[in-house]
Order: structure tokens, then sequence, then C-alpha cells
């Protein structure tokens, strides 16, 4: 396997020009995201969550609206460098590789998450200083290694909702990107499944000939 790892902040424009960049430079046989095809589909039309689905899942409204709040803060729609990776393998002429689990299957199992835990998570999630100090750092989000103590801490006070919405994605896309590891690979994902798809990887006993790379700067 030659991989080599895009860690973005889904909101930074210097993830956009970090994955364009990474993808020109490095010339790679396949362009992976972190999108499933539902989700790419509503990337490419601008669709929109309905108030009925916003409604349904209090989690995911607030992540949503999170993200587009951050999105107007630093000037990047969410989604941005993703569209992207999609623009650079078009005009490449790249494979895309859709790696992430179908958002369906994911939001079904967030609503497997206990109450508690939901209404414990929603307003853990409010302004904190530990959330604070990460907006106001948000151009080091895309160094997974600054990401560390935030995910160990979500991790311990949210297992359920760590283990659906990264452990277990975490997993999918590694397994995806085995299915094609005779060939070289810029991966495209958030900053926050890095560390979980290295671990994997180094799982996987990897053989002499694979290269692992991380782009972080």
């Amino acid at each position: 396997m030659h991989l080599i790892i895009v860690p973005t902040a889904h909101v930074l424009k210097k993830s956009i020009a970090k994955v364009r960049e990474t993808i020109i430079t490095e010339n790679p046989d396949i362009i992976a995201l972190e999108l499933c095809q539902s989700r790419f589909r509503a990337l490419l039309s601008r669709k929109k969550p309905t108030l009925k689905q916003l409604l349904s899942s209090p989690t995911y409204s607030f992540l949503y609206l999170l993200q587009q709040l951050l999105g107007f803060i630093f000037g990047s729609a969410p989604g941005s460098e993703m569209l992207e990776g999609i623009r650079a393998a078009s005009e490449m002429k790249k494979p895309l590789l859709l790696v992430d689990r179908d958002i369906r299957i994911t939001m079904g199992r967030i609503g497997k998450i206990p109450l508690s835990e939901k209404v414990r998570m929603l307003l853990g999630l409010l302004p904190s200083p530990l959330s604070i100090r990460f907006v106001g750092k948000a151009e080091q989000l895309t160094d997974y290694n600054n990401l560390l103590p935030f995910l160990v801490q979500f991790k311990q006070k949210f297992p359920k909702t760590y283990a659906y919405l990264v452990t277990e994605r975490n997993r999918h896309m590694f397994n995806s990107l085995l299915h094609h590891a005779e060939k070289k690979i810029v991966l495209v994902v958030g900053a926050g499944h890095v560390s979980g798809l290295l671990d994997l990887i180094k799982e996987h006993n990897l053989k002499e000939q694979d290269k692992i790379t991380c782009v972080v700067k």
C-alpha cells in the first residue's frame, strides 16, 4: 500500500489548497475521499438537510449547525476540501474512491446512543475553555496530533458516540482502502480520523514495501 493521507479541518481554506497541492504533486492512481455515495450526491447538488431530518436527530442537528457556523467564521463552506478533491480528480482524470460508511447507517447508529449520553454530549459541546481553545487555534487542526487530547477526552465522556462516529467509520474506511492496496492513493480525510486509521494500518502488519505518508503542514 502506498497511501498519502491529507488530514483536513473541514472548514479551513488552507485544507482546500493542501488537497489540490498534494494531489497534483503525488499524481496518485486513486483519490479517496471521506464521503459515501449519499454525501457525495448531496455535496454536488448542494442539497441541505430538511427541517424534518434536523428535528429527527438533535445530535446531527447540532453537529450540522456547528459546522455551518465554523464555515462562516473561517470563510470556507463545509465540504469545500472534498469538492476540491473531486475537481482535481476530474481535471487529472483520476478515479474517485468514496471510503466512508453510508451516512444513513451512521445516523441509524447515532439513534441507538443512550439519551443520557446525547444530552451530556450536547451540553459538553457548548462553548468551553477546551472548545474555545481549539477554535482559537483552528489553523493547527490539520495536524492530527493536536487533536489527540480532545479525542481522548471525547471518547472517555461519550463512548457510544465516539464508537459510532469515529471508531466504526475508521474501520470502514480502512477496509475500503485495503481493496486497493496495490495502488498509490491520496486520502482526503478529517484530521480527527487520522490517528485511528494509522493505528489500524499498524495493526495490519505492513509489508516492507508499503509506504504511508501523512501530510500535515
